[in-house]
């Protein structure tokens, strides 16, 4: 049942899961003359279930993380495992149509993307795509210096109140066909983590100004004492 096997097809190597079956098929005198094997692909059905228990773990954790920037690290590396990824990361848009900026990352053999970038270093219409709530997929042969050691990345859009807000950037070394489960992954995770992100920093937000306020009442009784 869902036992995993490596297969070449669509271009590209991949896992994929079968329920394999073995019967007896038997001569006219009850000896075995051959065997019958049933095959039947699950991949689809496994891989929902994955894609359903990595989600659910991050709605587990992510609240009792506290922090933005704990929640955003564990995030990223968490994904980065799940899909064997050299890259992961949030780039949140800084409004001018131009770029993004990363404040975290989590990179294994390749190097960091902290700071600030363009979106044309990841594609000519990239902005545009991601933009129109699209998820992107490129793959280079000459990258640029910081893709460098990447064959294949995938941009997943969050967009809220019709504009970008920001993206989760996943980039791979090999060259390799991101799978439609492999961006229905991405999505998911894009929200449900910039949605954790954003309350963890409300929170903080707002902890910050009661702490002000308290901190101005406590200032003004004591002037007027």
């Amino acid at each position: 049942k869902d036992r995993a096997f490596y297969i070449e097809r669509r271009g590209h190597g991949e896992t994929v899961y079968f329920d394999v079956s073995y019967s007896a098929v038997r001569e006219a005198d009850a000896s075995v003359g051959g065997v019958l094997c049933l095959v039947t692909e699950t991949t689809d059905r496994v891989r929902f279930h994955q894609r359903q228990a990595f989600l659910l773990e991050l709605s587990r954790t992510l609240p009792g993380l506290g922090d933005a920037a704990r929640i955003e690290s564990y995030a990223v590396q968490r994904l980065a495992q799940e899909l064997g990824a050299a890259r992961v990361c949030f780039g949140e848009d800084k409004g001018d149509g131009v770029g993004f900026k990363v404040s975290h990352d989590w990179t294994e053999g390749v190097t960091s993307l902290v700071g600030t970038h363009s979106y044309l270093t990841f594609g000519t219409d990239l902005y545009e795509q991601l933009s129109d709530g699209r998820t992107v997929q490129h793959s280079y042969e000459q990258p640029e210096p910081c893709l460098a050691g990447i064959s294949t990345t995938l941009h997943a859009p969050v967009l809220r109140g019709g504009r970008l807000e920001a993206l989760l950037a996943v980039h791979f070394s090999d060259a390799r066909g991101c799978f439609e489960e492999d961006c229905q992954l991405v999505e998911e995770t894009a929200k449900q983590v910039w949605a954790a992100i954003l309350h963890a920093r409300a929170e903080r937000a707002l902890h910050l100004l009661n702490q002000s306020l308290e901190e101005r009442v406590a200032t003004a009784l004591a002037q007027r004492e």
